[in-house]
């Protein structure tokens, strides 16, 4: 996807096309003055056109007679040091582009040269928010900061500018809550800011508080507990099932996730699916198929933000068992075990747990 250009940068564009016009007639007039009979005095090489910052290029001249070096801009300086002459620009704060002229004079020759100067540019791309795990993370913000400029961010935020922008360095979270923070750039034409959120599988984990209701409508509570696994974003629910934990997983975008091995039935008039988890050795999982989620929700409690997951009117794509898309909306869902697969499916001798409009609150939540 392409960056949008700003103001800024398409006025600097603008006047770099316009300065490459200047510098090619000027080179003409160069040329044509520096034409003599007496071959003693040249310019070799010259490095005349500069960004916005201030910076230092060279003039190499090749002369047998003493010279002199003159700008006719005051932001400009020119230095004779033997057969170089030194030329500085100091940083150039508009917008606009601009141009000098170095003339170069010795007792018979006069040579004329052109120094250009592109515009100071302030553009800051990228998106508005940034989310990233908890731990230990470094980004680039692309970015052009030519103007002077102060940064502001949280003490657990580092950060430079760099050849491509400004690179932040995100700290590793061990607060056991998702943090938010913002980093604002100010300059004197213009500001952003950008906010952060660090969340990941340290900020997931800990005891919550699921609510749902039972197969005769009644609303439930019951503490609950999410555990890492050694898989990154991988968990296990503890305690909402009475006969073993449930795996769940978080994707990029931060919707946890119950993993359905087969679709078995969904009944109209209850409005909810049944999911199947085959159960191996009351630890391993069968994980194929589709996947019923909640997308994250986070509460700011200070500086930290707790998270929610609410697994209601949830819409999910499915294939039955001819092969056919399907599509159905949730409300919570149910679970059947079997001590092996792939057996036939006899709901009345089979206990089935069915946790409908489930929702799960972070007990530290207020």
């Amino acid at each position: 996807m392409k960056s949008k250009v700003t103001d800024s940068e398409r006025y600097s564009y603008f006047s770099l096309f316009i300065l490459s016009l200047f510098i090619s007639m000027t080179m003409t007039l160069s040329s044509c003055s520096s034409s003599s009979d007496d071959p003693t005095f040249a310019v070799v090489r010259s490095n005349l056109i500069f960004g916005s910052k201030a910076e230092v290029g060279e003039i190499e001249v090749s002369s047998t007679l003493p010279y002199t070096a003159t700008v006719d801009k005051a932001w400009c300086k020119a230095t004779v040091a033997g057969n170089i002459v030194r030329v500085e620009v100091e940083k150039n704060n508009d917008f606009e582009s601009r141009t000098a002229t170095v003339t170069l004079q010795s007792a018979e020759q006069r040579l004329l040269l052109p120094v250009a100067q592109m515009g100071s540019i302030w553009a800051i791309r990228g998106g508005d928010t940034y989310l990233t795990s908890d731990e230990d993370t470094t980004l680039i913000i692309p970015a052009t900061l030519d103007f002077d400029y102060t940064v502001q961010m949280p003490e657990w935020m580092e950060g430079e500018e760099v050849e491509d922008g400004y690179q932040l360095h995100l700290l590793d979270n061990n607060t056991g809550a998702g943090r938010e923070g913002e980093v604002t750039f100010t300059s004197t034409v213009g500001s952003k800011t950008i906010t952060f959120r660090q969340f990941g599988q340290k900020s997931v984990c800990g005891n919550y508080v699921a609510t749902f209701r039972d197969t005769k409508g009644q609303q439930q509570t019951r503490d609950v507990e999410l555990q890492p696994t050694d898989t990154k974003n991988q968990f296990l629910l503890h305690g909402l099932s009475t006969r073993y934990d449930i795996p769940f997983i978080m994707d990029g975008q931060g919707a946890l996730k119950v993993p359905g091995s087969e679709f078995v039935t969904y009944s109209k008039s209850l409005g909810y699916l049944y999911t199947v988890l085959h159960c191996v050795d009351n630890t391993d999982f069968t994980q194929q198929g589709y996947y019923y989620g909640a997308d994250l929700e986070l509460t700011k409690v200070g500086e930290s933000l707790i998270p929610s997951f609410a697994f209601v009117n949830t819409v999910i794509n499915y294939k039955d068992m001819f092969e056919q898309d399907l599509t159905a909306t949730v409300d919570g869902f149910s679970l059947v075990t079997y001590t092996q697969p792939n057996v036939s499916y006899f709901f009345e001798d089979k206990r089935i747990e069915q946790f409908t409009a489930l929702s799960l609150n972070k007990a530290n939540a207020e």
